[in-house]
């Protein structure tokens, strides 16, 4: 639910953006739940960059949102940097 949120939010425009980030904000999952769904729209910025330019940043601000919201371990921005630096080496 948490993916297909931020998902469908990224080709919207800012308002529904911020409704989006505010609503996973209410969510109650586990940082568990928030990372394997931040986890899997990285996956796809690929084919998310497609339809929606700057996904990137845009995604970038949900995750700065979540974090502070606490729905996210600060950790995960390291992480998430390091993953996508992976994905993009062996795409070389």
């Amino acid at each position: 639910m948490i993916r297909k949120c931020i998902e469908r939010a990224l080709d919207r425009s800012g308002s529904h953006k911020e409704l989006c980030s505010r609503y996973i904000g209410t969510i109650q999952a586990t940082h568990d739940d928030f990372i394997s769904a931040f986890d899997d729209v990285i996956w796809n910025i690929p084919e998310l960059a497609v339809d929606v330019p700057g996904v990137e940043r845009w995604l970038g601000v949900f995750i700065a949102r979540s974090v502070i919201d606490d729905r996210l371990p600060v950790s995960y921005v390291r992480d998430a940097i390091v993953m996508t630096t992976a994905e993009v080496k062996a795409l070389e």
